[in-house]
């Protein structure tokens, strides 16, 4: 994934979670809320919803995992003003569960592959010293 695109996401939580804190703390109690407040704490719940959504999204097509609506619906809900499909909660664990075993997956292939190569590498380096060793004691 390209790094800047993922810094930008995470800022974009980032600032939108320190948003939601600090309305929470200037408005603890939500029966004391005002419609335009509670208005906007779930627009801020949304677009963080949102983002989280995006970067998993994001790093799930990357890795080739598919995540569509079609395929796990109990994961997706619709955004109430928008109609936006965003993660639920469990389908946020499940993404970031997907996504984790993917790469230990890719991890546990590359291992498969290089140890025996390694493994062929060093024993043909130490065939090569043991036959210098033994014509380098002849020739004395």
């Amino acid at each position: 994934m390209d790094w800047r695109i993922d810094r930008w996401y995470k800022n974009q939580i980032s600032s939108t979670k320190k948003l939601l804190d600090d309305l929470e703390k200037s408005w603890p109690s939500t029966k004391d809320r005002t419609p335009e407040v509670t208005a906007e704490y779930d627009q801020l719940k949304t677009s963080l919803s949102c983002w989280q959504t995006s970067i998993l999204v994001r790093e799930a097509f990357y890795l080739s995992i598919d995540v569509t609506s079609e395929k796990k619906p109990q994961w997706w809900t619709e955004a109430k003003e928008d109609g936006l499909q965003l993660l639920t909660v469990p389908g946020q664990i499940g993404v970031k569960k997907l996504i984790e075993e993917e790469k230990f997956a890719r991890r546990e292939r590359w291992v498969k592959l290089l140890a025996p190569i390694i493994g062929a590498v060093t024993g043909l380096v130490g065939a090569i010293i043991g036959l210098l060793a033994f014509l380098w004691s002849v020739r004395r």
